[in-house]
């Protein structure tokens, strides 16, 4: 068994692997849950919808799936004509394992073409 490929336990391990469930969770799951609720509150306090639903509990029974269709149908958009491609488009260009990916198949790309030239010139 090759030593290299056998990853080292570190101290700081659990640490690290704690903050990486706490970013994900904080910055998507628990920012979208928030905003949700957020979004919820205002609509129905300030825009006047707590006068025509009898309760905030009908109000998220008709908004609810209202607001996550507009929502797919806003990332749907995005994603095919909007800024998703470019966005990214341009944080795959700027990372470093990319680049360097990029260089290995161009190398492979040339040295399969000259393989090919050569099958060619056999025949």
């Amino acid at each position: 068994m090759n030593d290299d490929n056998v990853k080292k336990k570190n101290a700081l391990d659990p640490a690290r692997e704690f903050m990486t469930y706490f970013r994900r969770g904080y910055s998507f799951w628990l920012v979208l849950i928030l905003g949700f609720g957020n979004f919820i509150g205002i609509w129905y306090e300030l825009l006047g919808f707590d006068q025509i639903f009898l309760n905030l509990i009908d109000f998220i029974l008709v908004a609810g799936p209202v607001v996550v269709i507009l929502a797919a149908l806003i990332g749907y958009v995005d994603i095919k004509r909007g800024l998703y491609s470019k966005e990214t488009e341009i944080l795959t260009l700027n990372n470093p394992v990319v680049a360097r990916m990029d260089v290995r198949i161009e190398e492979n790309s040339r040295k399969l073409d000259r393989i090919l030239a050569s099958i060619d010139k056999e025949e």
